[in-house]
């Protein structure tokens, strides 16, 4: 796998971004690396965040919130694709709660475009 440095930083590429959490509530982000790391982001008031943790192919992304989501169309993040030819980022998805009292979304990086940065990805909600 190929590698790139960003301020400093070594990060293999191809890579998303998990970018423009938005929900108002306690919630708790996990991503399970396919290499077996787990990285842990937890905000436990309302009040939303920017943050832009990377994953990678193979990536299992597991959202959760304190109280069921009484929205049935919620958004909870973006994958944002990053174009490694131009180095531009752009939103390439939405992922949202599917129905109303919604607790969990797990989502799968399956695989990533190498040029586009498309991310191809699954998604399961409890």
């Amino acid at each position: 796998m190929a590698s790139i440095t960003t301020n400093g930083v070594v990060l293999q590429v191809p890579y998303a971004i998990i970018g423009n959490v938005r929900l108002n509530r306690a919630w708790t982000l996990a991503i399970l690396g396919a290499n077996g790391q787990l990285r842990v982001f937890s905000l436990s008031n309302t009040t939303p965040t920017q943050f832009s943790p990377f994953v990678y192919v193979g990536d299992i992304i597991t959202f959760s919130v304190l109280a069921p989501c009484n929205d049935a169309a919620a958004a909870a993040y973006d994958l944002v694709a990053v174009n490694f030819t131009t180095g531009v980022t752009s939103t390439f998805a939405t992922v949202a709660f599917s129905q109303k009292w919604q607790t969990k979304i797990v989502t799968t990086i399956s695989a990533i475009n190498a040029s586009s940065g498309a991310p191809t990805y699954t998604t399961a909600w409890a």
